[in-house]
């Protein structure tokens, strides 16, 4: 109701707003080969939906309002332990309700309500946020609020007995530069009932010169409950010559990334981990390009190693503008296998239609114990109704001798507004013109 009113008052006809209200669906079945704990089979099927509005430039000071709210009703969440089944369970959630004062001119900014600091990472605040440019490169920034967001809550809620503070500068390019240099560091204290629950520091930068060499990186470092790196990034990608490339990625993070991260079959334990990755690229011609890709991880609760080696040739618009494919072959000393994999990737793209085929097939073997040929595939299709109104869906089917696991998705999304929004691709990327 507040967004309709918005849209049809007189101050809201001569903003800028925009909306998309999206919906759709999660499945997935596993099947096992051998009963786990009595069972040999256990299912996902999840519901959500989301309106998002953003309204911005309303009145004389330039007001923006964001209104962002989801709702999930997980079907087998809660166990019901007299009837031995699982009941379902809904979460409606107010990700974002905020009024903002931009005031991208002016030296003084702000917002209030429920918004999240990105310059703080994944940060929520039921609270307010000033800010003060000093200079067209310069900004800094205090926040502060209650916690919406605590670890022991799946979704945002208000929370009273959890407050947040943090601060946060911002150093950005001036237009027009030859070389592109941003970067942005926070610091950020969570208390839970009088106690410190949390305190990290934030960092973030992008350095960039020729386009398009660069070097990003990502940094969060926690201080309490105990000093540890929480998550980094830093990735190098240097064009060395015409058409040779190379890119460089060093990752760290802890057991929740992890779980995020981890393989569909794999089944270790979470567990904090680095990696060191490189690919070499070489452009034949305007058509083919070979690729080499290094990569070696070490998780540090169990001290395992992953080693990966693959190569292979990558297309772009052949046999016709629209199509574009990948394939490598790849060997990989695993944390407690060896595989030999062949892994592709086929891409269709035109106007209203995308259309991504890819997969993976090997052979695992396990020192002492069997030998696995397991096949990942996954089949994801996007269509565009029209400017504003487009469906996705996707399913996707992971094997071995164990287990059998088929999960898909699918999503429809409705855009409206008088901000311009993206528009729809004409040929396979790189080169399709937007």
């Amino acid at each position: 109701m507040l967004a309709t009113q918005l849209v049809i008052s007189p101050q809201a006809r001569a903003a800028t707003y925009y909306g998309r209200i999206t919906s759709g669906g999660f499945v997935s079945k596993e099947t096992f080969a051998h009963a786990s704990d009595g069972q040999t089979s256990n299912d996902f099927l999840t519901a959500s939906a989301r309106l998002f509005y953003r309204i911005s430039d309303l009145g004389d000071s330039k007001v923006e309002t964001t209104i962002d709210l989801r709702d999930k009703n997980d079907f087998f969440d809660k166990l019901d332990r007299e009837r031995l089944l699982l009941t379902s369970k809904n979460t409606f959630q107010a990700r974002q309700l905020s009024i903002a004062l931009p005031n991208n001119r002016g030296p003084l900014y702000g917002i209030i309500g429920r918004f999240p600091v990105s310059e703080a990472g994944p940060v929520h605040v039921d609270g307010a946020e000033a800010g003060l440019r000093w200079s067209p490169t310069f900004r800094a920034s205090v926040f502060g609020g209650y916690n919406p967001e605590r670890p022991d809550q799946t979704s945002l809620q208000y929370n009273p007995d959890s407050q947040v503070l943090g601060a946060y500068a911002v150093l950005q390019p001036k237009p027009g530069e030859s070389t592109y240099f941003y970067m942005n560091n926070a610091a950020v204290v969570q208390r839970v009932s009088g106690h410190t629950d949390r305190l990290f520091w934030a960092n973030h930068f992008v350095y960039r010169w020729k386009s398009p060499n660069s070097v990003t990186g990502l940094f969060n470092f926690d201080f309490v409950p105990r000093s540890y790196l929480q998550f980094a990034s830093l990735s190098w990608f240097q064009e060395w010559l015409k058409g040779r490339s190379s890119t460089v990625n060093l990752t760290a993070f802890d057991v929740i990334q992890y779980s995020r991260r981890q393989g569909v079959l794999e089944t270790l334990p979470p567990s904090p981990y680095r990696e060191a990755a490189l690919r070499l690229r070489h452009r034949m011609n305007s058509v083919t390009t070979m690729n080499l890709n290094f990569s070696h991880g070490l998780r540090l609760n169990d001290l395992l190693q992953r080693t990966e080696l693959s190569a292979g040739p990558s297309f772009l618009q052949f046999i016709s503008r629209h199509f574009s494919a990948e394939a490598l072959l790849g060997y990989r000393r695993n944390f407690t296998s060896r595989d030999t994999f062949f892994r592709f990737d086929l891409g269709w793209y035109s106007r209203f239609w995308e259309i991504n085929f890819n997969g993976e097939a090997g052979i695992r073997v396990e020192p002492g114990l069997s030998t696995l040929h397991p096949v990942l595939t996954e089949l994801g299709i996007a269509h565009f109704f029209s400017k504003g109104f487009y469906g996705t869906a996707s399913i996707q089917d992971a094997w071995d001798e164990r287990v059998n696991i088929v999960s898909g998705f699918v999503k429809f999304g409705y855009r409206f507004g008088s901000q311009d929004v993206a528009p729809l691709r004409d040929g396979a990327p790189p080169r399709g013109h937007l």
